[in-house]
């Protein structure tokens, strides 16, 4: 049930998010490299997507798995493609792919973690 919850109020979160305009963008240089923060936040946020519907469907039938990773992707292009529509934000190809390398590892790896736990507590 908790999980259930913690699901939509991300799920709700990231598509609140998505029409707040200009956000700040943090940058991080070590050496000679640049590395925009807002990268990393991407692949967090949408990972604990990934693992927030992974344990909320846990619970409510059989994994299919390739049809959530596909619906997690197209979630992921949404969000960053209806900036073009939001003024101060823009579209961000890069942020685009951090979005469906969270989810996609959110739920893949929750998946599995969670198929070995529970095979492992049937024997």
């Amino acid at each position: 049930m908790i999980y259930r919850f913690l699901f939509w109020i991300w799920f709700g979160l990231i598509f609140v998010l998505s029409f707040i305009p200009c956000t700040p963008k943090n940058k991080l240089e070590i050496g000679n490299m640049i590395f925009r923060i807002d990268y990393f936040e991407h692949l967090v946020v949408y990972f604990m997507l990934g693992f927030f519907f992974i344990m909320y469907q846990r619970k409510n039938g059989s994994m299919k798995i390739f049809i959530y990773v596909m619906a997690g992707l197209l979630w992921a292009v949404l969000t960053e493609s209806v900036q073009i529509f939001v003024r101060g934000r823009t579209f961000n190809p890069v942020d685009m792919i951090f979005n469906s390398l969270g989810i996609t590892l959110g739920l893949l790896m929750t998946y599995a973690i969670n198929r070995i736990y529970f095979s492992e507590k049937k024997v």
